[in-house]
């Protein structure tokens, strides 16, 4: 039987990718390396947008800065820990910028928090009221969560409510960690791909202009006529 982290990182990543995503940002690490290789698994084969950074911060501003420019999701992939507090500042900008930013956050399995462990950090909802978080267990030869349930409950926080916004998808992984199959990008040929259109219109309002008019326009104000 194949690998349940791996089984399920390539199924949640053929998913996300058929429903639109295609901008990924990974910080690399241990507890991440299932998502990790089904991400690069989905590169190699031009299907998505592939960003290595080992700075978690910076990475994700660059995530941010992307999907506010396309107006379309990016997603982060990160190893548990301190790293996923690195995301912070750029998940409470694209919460006020009502950016789609998805943090894919890997965790140690929950019977193994709050046991006093090096380097562990109680990573469910740590963006608070910035990023709705769902905590995903971790997949087993007896159980594989619903990937497919998964990304879609993932997209329906990003973009279900009146404003877009970012949310985190917490992740457990039990060892053995990763392997090299399934492969992600077969998963994704067995699905079918999505054309949806994430961006939303900029809300415009009507004024009329004469020389004694001034325009003072914010971010995300949109292109002048």
């Amino acid at each position: 039987m194949s690998n349940p982290s791996q089984q399920f990182a390539a199924e949640l990543l053929a998913n996300l990718v058929a429903s639109g995503v295609k901008n990924f940002y990974l910080a690399p690490g241990a507890r991440s390396q299932a998502l990790a290789i089904a991400a690069s698994q989905l590169a190699d084969s031009g299907k998505i947008s592939l960003c290595v950074r080992l700075d978690e911060r910076s990475l994700a501003f660059t995530a941010l800065g992307r999907s506010l420019a396309e107006r379309s999701p990016s997603a982060i992939i990160t190893t548990s820990g301190s790293a996923v507090a690195n995301l912070h500042p750029a998940v409470i900008e694209a919460h006020h910028a009502g950016a789609p930013l998805l943090v894919l956050s890997a965790d140690r399995p929950a019977r193994l928090r709050g046991l006093g462990a090096n380097q562990t950090t109680n990573q469910v909802d740590i963006f608070g009221a910035s990023a709705p978080c769902i905590d995903v267990p971790a997949p087993t030869q007896d159980l594989i969560p619903d990937a497919t349930a998964i990304a879609q409950s993932a997209l329906d926080l990003m973009f279900g409510g009146e404003r877009t916004g970012p949310a985190q998808l917490n992740l457990q992984f039990e060892e053995p960690l990763s392997d090299g199959s399934p492969n992600a990008m077969q998963l994704l040929e067995s699905l079918s791909l999505a054309t949806k259109d994430y961006s939303r219109p900029v809300q415009s309002t009507e004024i009329e202009i004469d020389n004694s008019t001034v325009v003072i326009a914010g971010a995300g104000a949109g292109e002048a006529d």
